[in-house]
């Protein structure tokens, strides 16, 4: 998701995004942020030059625990999968980030602060229970 990417393009909404976004125009800024808050934390935790497929097992987990926290469950599992509906992603690559996302969904279903949250996804990653792309 943010591996190797810049800011803007990290916030960058995908075109499914965007019309989910115009659907429920109250949701966008929440997005933007969780995506903002997403990068910086990848970005403090991994690195630029960083572990692509732990950092974006990371990022998936930390989005979904932040909109699930901001959003309520049905919304952000809405978001995630269309996060998830790129055609120029394999199969195993959208299986994998929803299986990341669906962690990151229950992760955030208690709420919590920002950093509590990005903590139980550092925990998850190190406990395995995030699938990493080989």
């Amino acid at each position: 998701m943010y591996a190797d990417t810049t800011f803007q393009e990290a916030i960058q909404l995908t075109p499914l995004e965007s019309q989910y976004a115009s659907m429920h125009p109250d949701h966008a800024a929440l997005i933007s942020r969780a995506k903002a808050k997403v990068f910086a934390a990848s970005q403090g935790l991994f690195g630029v030059d960083n572990s692509q497929a732990r950092a974006q097992a990371f990022q998936m987990c930390y989005l979904a625990a932040l909109l699930v926290r901001d959003l309520g469950y049905t919304k952000a599992l809405e978001f995630m999968m269309l996060n998830e509906s790129a055609p120029s992603s394999s199969y195993k690559q959208r299986a994998t980030d929803m299986h990341n996302s669906r962690v990151g969904l229950d992760l955030g279903r208690t709420g919590s602060s920002d950093h509590v949250l990005s903590q139980r996804v550092v925990n998850a990653l190190h406990a395995k229970q995030l699938q990493i792309l080989a």
